[in-house]
């Protein structure tokens, strides 16, 4: 029920997660990319390829077969050396290029049922401790479910989110065209110096998609629609935001306030 504590448990459930598929499918490149609405995970394996319901229920066994076994997790210090050939080994070569630009000697890495990855922070002492979760399919991948920390022994219902699933696979695009898909494309953007083009046209996405929203906005209005919510968390942009959006109205003839 603490937030460390599940950071603790999602982090850990993703590493068993990821020790599963690799045993059964080491071909595979598993990506976890982004969390979702009521304790989740959304996964999907790269370059297009998807799991079949009997693929994703394999691995969801072995997962568990894991739990009931208890398998230790490891905490281990490898040089930066030996960590690359771990990574180079399973050809995970933006790991090996991550590393280029680790200032420290030795890198912390966890092992579990003799499969060694990077994690930054703590795990779980063993599989035992990871009782509840389950994959199930959805869109182009599978989303791993853990509980929330308010109700750490129950998932709760699954739920569809297919406009936040959208706005995650255009921002995905994005990052894309970009070129910065992952933190090794961002270093590799930096030490370029193309990482002000990067910004730019950043910058020029996120106008565009603003003007987009001022015009829908602008064509409400006709209909009487004159009130506009802003929702997120505290220090997420939202003043700045409105000051933008507040810009592309008086652009579409409108006066926001």
């Amino acid at each position: 029920s603490d937030s460390d504590g599940m950071r603790i448990y999602c982090r850990s459930l993703s590493f068993l997660l990821i020790v599963a598929a690799y045993k059964l499918f080491p071909r595979a490149q598993l990506l976890i990319d982004y969390s979702v609405p009521h304790g989740g995970y959304f996964c999907q394996i790269e370059r297009g390829r998807q799991l079949s319901g009997v693929q994703l229920s394999k691995i969801e066994k072995l997962m568990q077969t894991m739990v009931k076994k208890d398998e230790p997790i490891i905490r281990e210090r490898l040089s930066v050396g030996e960590a690359k050939e771990v990574f180079a080994s399973r050809q995970e070569l933006h790991k090996v290029q991550l590393l280029e630009g680790f200032k420290e000697k030795h890198i912390p890495i966890y092992s579990l049922c003799g499969f060694r990855d990077y994690f930054y922070g703590y795990m779980v002492p063993s599989t035992g401790y990871l009782q509840t979760f389950t994959l199930e399919p959805f869109s182009t991948g599978f989303i791993l479910r853990f509980p929330r920390r308010e109700n750490p022994g129950k998932l709760l219902p699954p739920q569809r989110f297919t406009v936040l699933r959208n706005v995650f696979n255009e921002y995905g695009k994005w990052l894309n065209l970009l070129g910065v898909a992952d933190v090794n494309s961002l270093n590799k953007a930096i030490d370029s110096g193309r990482i002000e083009q990067v910004i730019l046209v950043s910058e020029a996405l996120h106008e565009k998609r603003i003007a987009e929203i001022a015009g829908v906005i602008a064509q409400r209005q006709k209909k009487q629609h004159h009130l506009v919510f802003i929702a997120g968390p505290s220090s997420s942009g939202k003043t700045t935001f409105s000051k933008r959006l507040s810009i592309q109205l008086l652009a579409q003839g409108c006066r926001p306030y």
